[in-house]
C-alpha cells in the first residue's frame, strides 16, 4: 500500500510551475483575440465600411504575419520560446491599445489588426512550445489536452463576453468591448511575466541543423494536416466575418 502514491508521482512528470501560468496565458490570449476580431467587424460596420475591408481586415491579421512564421518558429527553436510569449503579449496590448483609442477608420482597424496578428502568431508559437515543455515523455500527450481546452475556454469566452455586453442590440458597444480586450491583454502580459524561460541550449544553432520546409512537405502526412489546419482556420474567419456581415445587413 505505501508503494502505492510514489508509483502514482513517478507517472507524472509534469511541470506545475510553467504549466498554470502558460494555461492561464493561453485562456486570456484566446478569449481577447476573439472579443478584438468580432469588435473589429462591428466597428467596421458603426464606420460605415463595405464587406470588402471586412475582408481586407481580417486576411491582414491572418495572412501578413505568416510571411514570418519560418522565421519565428526557428528563433523559438533555440529557446526563446517564453520571450516569444512575452514579446507578442506586447505587441498585443499595443494593437489593443490602439484599437481603443483610435478606431477612426478603416486603415487604422487594418493597422492595429495586423499588429495583433503578429502578437498572436508569437504567442501561438511561443504555447506550442510551452506545452512540450510543460510535460515530460509520460504526461505530454495530458499537457497537449489541457492546452486543447484551455484554448477551447478562451474561444468560448470570446463570443460570450460579446454577447452578454451586446444583448439584443444589433451592434455592440464597441467602445466597452475593445476597453475589455485591453484589460485582457494587459493581464495575458502580466502572466507571461510569470511564465519561465527554457534554459539556453548549449552550443550554436548552424543552418545545417535546420529542416528545409521542402523536407517537412515531404514527411508522410505533414501537408494534409497542414491543409486541415488551414481549412479550418479559413471556416472559422469565414464564420466570424460573415457574423459581421450579416450585422451589415440588420443595420441597413
Amino acid at each position: 500500500m505505501k508503494a502505492e502514491p510514489s508509483a502514482r508521482a513517478e507517472t507524472s512528470d509534469i511541470d506545475y510551475r510553467l504549466l498554470i501560468p502558460f494555461l492561464t496565458h493561453v485562456v486570456l490570449t484566446q478569449t481577447l483575440i476573439l472579443v478584438i476580431r468580432i469588435t473589429t467587424s462591428y466597428r467596421a460596420i458603426e464606420l460605415g465600411l463595405s464587406v470588402l475591408w471586412l475582408g481586407v481586415i481580417a486576411a491582414g491579421f491572418a495572412i501578413i504575419p505568416a510571411f514570418t512564421a519560418l522565421q519565428v518558429g526557428r528563433w523559438i527553436d533555440r529557446g526563446n520560446d517564453a520571450r516569444a510569449v512575452r514579446l507578442g503579449s506586447a505587441l498585443t496590448v499595443v494593437a489593443c491599445i490602439g484599437l481603443w483609442a483610435w478606431p477612426r477608420s478603416g486603415m487604422h482597424l487594418l493597422g492595429f489588426s495586423v499588429l495583433l496578428g503578429f502578437g498572436h502568431m508569437f504567442c501561438m508559437a511561443g504555447h506550442q512550445m510551452l506545452a512540450v515543455r510543460s510535460g515530460g515523455a509520460r504526461s505530454r500527450e495530458s499537457v497537449l489536452g489541457y492546452y486543447m481546452v484551455a484554448a477551447s475556454i478562451g474561444q468560448g469566452f470570446g463570443p460570450f463576453i460579446v454577447g452578454w455586453l451586446g444583448g439584443s442590440v444589433a451592434l455592440p458597444p464597441t467602445g466597452q468591448l475593445f476597453g475589455v480586450s485591453l484589460l485582457a491583454a494587459a493581464a495575458s502580459a502580466l502572466v507571461a511575466i510569470a511564465v519561465r524561460p527554457s534554459p539556453r541550449p548549449k552550443g550554436d544553432h548552424d543552418a545545417e541543423n535546420f529542416v528545409a520546409v521542402g523536407d517537412l512537405l515531404k514527411l508522410r502526412g505533414f501537408f494534409a494536416v497542414m491543409v486541415s489546419s488551414v481549412v479550418t482556420v479559413t471556416a472559422l474567419d469565414l464564420l466570424s466575418a460573415g457574423a459581421g456581415c450579416g450585422a451589415a445587413n440588420r443595420c441597413q
